[in-house]
């Protein structure tokens, strides 16, 4: 059985790291840096994760780097929904 949250913080570290070889840093962020908590309020998703711990690296306040990640993930989305549907979009 697959866990979630490991899925996601996976993938936002994935997205991270792209953020930062973006923005020429040398360092990386491995899935376990990245923290997945529940929000103190239902209306604020099923997952959360703080980006407070990477705003000093990238320089970047948590907002910024989270509309930045939004991006990347759903780039990332999209090209996986092209590769399963055999390289052409439906």
């Amino acid at each position: 059985m697959y866990d979630i949250k490991e899925i996601w913080k996976a993938r936002i570290a994935k997205a991270l790291n792209e953020l930062m070889e973006e923005a020429g840093l040398e360092e990386r962020v491995d899935a376990s840096q990245v923290i997945a908590e529940n929000p103190p309020r239902p209306e604020m998703g099923d997952l959360g994760f703080p980006l407070f711990g990477f705003a000093k690296t990238l320089r970047q306040g948590p907002p910024q780097i989270a509309r930045k990640l939004v991006e990347k993930l759903q780039a990332a989305e999209a090209g996986s929904a092209d590769e399963e549907a055999g390289g052409t979009l439906i």
